[in-house]
């Protein structure tokens, strides 16, 4: 049910492969949670479930369609992999603890999924991902970014992806041409920066950022 294991101090959950749902906010504020298994009998990862648990590491497996608002905020989540074909809804990651993030094709991340992430490091997008609204907004640390051709910005308020924030960013690799790379997506800065641009076929170039 809603908030079932919330406060406590479980370390290791296994749930059963018959289990239709995990209720809002079940494992949020469980410190010392480090294991549980995600059964194929899910399709849905629930409103704040992981909000501010313990756990380091989870696999999201391919028949997750949807993690919803605030699963894994601040948690101590250190790395994700997700599925291709997936919808991330917002504040799904927000302050959270990850290091690196890789997202595959076909994904739509929905406003702050990803924001304030002061750990972040690397972040990896597939193919037609649709973001939104500073999806990646205020992660201090970034230092590379890999993305597919191209990025969608659906209900954009100011166009901004990526912003308020890394002075370590210093490498953009992207996967096809460069040319359509415009600083439209990408507010990020708190002084000027210099960006190295790298393409899959071997066209680079460098912009200037204030």
């Amino acid at each position: 049910g809603n908030s079932a294991f919330r406060y406590t101090l479980v370390k290791e959950v296994t749930l059963p492969e018959t289990i239709q749902s995990i209720g809002t906010y079940a494992f949020a504020d469980t410190p010392n949670l480090r294991k549980i298994n995600i059964p194929s009998s899910l399709n849905i990862i629930n409103v704040g479930v992981f909000r501010n648990s313990g756990i380091e590491e989870i696999h999201i497996p391919d028949h997750i369609s949807q993690i919803k608002e605030y699963a894994f905020e601040e948690s101590n989540l250190q790395s994700i992999e997700l599925p291709p074909n997936m919808i991330v809804d917002n504040y799904a990651f927000q302050g959270s603890s990850l290091i690196h993030a890789k997202i595959q094709d076909n994904t739509s991340i929905r406003a702050y999924s990803f924001a304030d992430l002061n750990n972040l490091l690397s972040i990896e997008l597939g193919e037609n991902i649709s973001a939104n609204n500073r999806s990646f907004w205020g992660n201090y640390k970034l230092q590379t970014i890999i993305t597919g051709s191209s990025i969608g910005c659906d209900q954009c308020v100011d166009g901004i992806i990526f912003g308020n924030g890394s002075n370590d960013l210093k490498t953009i690799i992207v996967r096809g041409n460069i040319s359509y790379y415009t600083p439209y997506y990408y507010d990020w800065f708190n002084g000027d920066e210099e960006i190295y641009i790298e393409a899959d076929n071997g066209n680079t170039t460098s912009q200037m950022y204030a």
